[in-house]
């Protein structure tokens, strides 16, 4: 008689307890993917892109959308500096590829999520514009992180993503606008009243050789 010994089932580990996680490629092409379904995360058109509940409630479907791909926790945890990179990225080939065709070049890039990103493209000069002024307003903010944003010019060193974190920057995210929004005002009346002191300089100055030929006159009649 044959004993057979029965082997208990070995138990299926859910994705997200799968340590060794996925490719590069596949974290980069599936987190892609993730946020692209959910336009509030990077369309600036949108009402919600400022909303920082909305956003942090996006950015959290995406975790758990790339737990469930196979993401290990580290991975899940980095979504966040790694979006930001990937952005980033696409962003410069982008406006450099779109430089060589209006400068009469071929336009090529061997950036690999490049197509992928195409979405992103309606908001690229956005970026691009906020960029630049950031770029202006440094010297009011020497010293500070960047965040993203600060016109959207990301920092790949954000802190792990957790709900409370990512509250916590979001918060942060609508101070600093609000107080970059106070220093540019600030900055465009300091230059209207250089400009307006500097347009009563130049009337006085015109009037001076006026009133000293006034006077001339007066001496000489006084004279007569």
């Amino acid at each position: 008689v044959t004993k057979i010994i029965m082997s208990s089932p070995q138990p299926l580990l859910h994705p997200a307890y799968n340590s060794t996680g996925l490719s590069e490629h596949d974290y980069i092409s599936k987190l892609i993917d993730a946020v692209a379904k959910r336009p509030v995360l990077y369309n600036v058109n949108l009402v919600d892109y400022k909303n920082k509940n909305k956003k942090g409630e996006g950015f959290k479907e995406v975790q758990n959308e790339m737990r469930e791909a196979g993401a290990n926790e580290t991975q899940v945890q980095a979504i966040y500096k790694k979006w930001i990179s990937i952005k980033r990225k696409f962003r410069v080939e982008y406006l450099r590829t779109k430089a060589d065709e209006e400068n009469g070049r071929c336009p090529s890039t061997t950036y690999p999520y490049y197509d992928s990103l195409k979405f992103l493209i309606p908001y690229c000069e956005f970026y691009k514009v906020c960029s630049q002024a950031q770029k202006r307003r440094a010297p009011f903010f020497e010293g500070e992180d960047s965040e993203e944003e600060r016109c959207i010019q990301e920092d790949d060193d954000f802190p792990t993503l957790t709900p409370q974190t990512t509250l916590d920057f979001l918060i942060s995210q609508q101070k600093r606008i609000k107080l970059e929004n106070q220093v540019n005002e600030l900055a465009a009346a300091a230059v209207a009243m250089a400009a307006a002191s500097s347009t009563n300089n130049i009337n006085n100055n015109n009037s001076l050789p006026t009133m000293a030929s006034t006077n001339i006159l007066e001496s000489e009649g006084s004279d007569e």
